[in-house]
């Protein structure tokens, strides 16, 4: 089975006040306004995708930092071999 991650992003919107989920690979962004509704919101997204998909969760904070990540089915690491 290939591991795919996909990551997604929780970080600050940039100049406005707002907190932005997007997927590595994506063009797409979703804006909401506060943190804890963004992390909901990529919660959800990874309990959609396929059971065994490796996915993970990566928030920053507004020093661009990261504050802390989740990683949710098969963790690649420690590599085999």
């Amino acid at each position: 089975m290939l591991n795919t991650r996909k990551v997604l992003y929780v970080s600050p919107g940039g100049l406005s006040s707002k907190w932005k989920v997007h997927c590595q690979g994506s063009l797409m962004v979703t804006f909401f306004d506060n943190k804890d509704k963004a992390i909901h919101h990529a919660k959800l997204l990874v309990g959609r995708y396929p059971k065994g998909y490796c996915s993970q969760i990566k928030v920053k904070k507004l020093d661009g930092t990261f504050q802390t990540e989740w990683t949710y089915g098969k963790d690649p690491f420690p590599p085999i071999g």
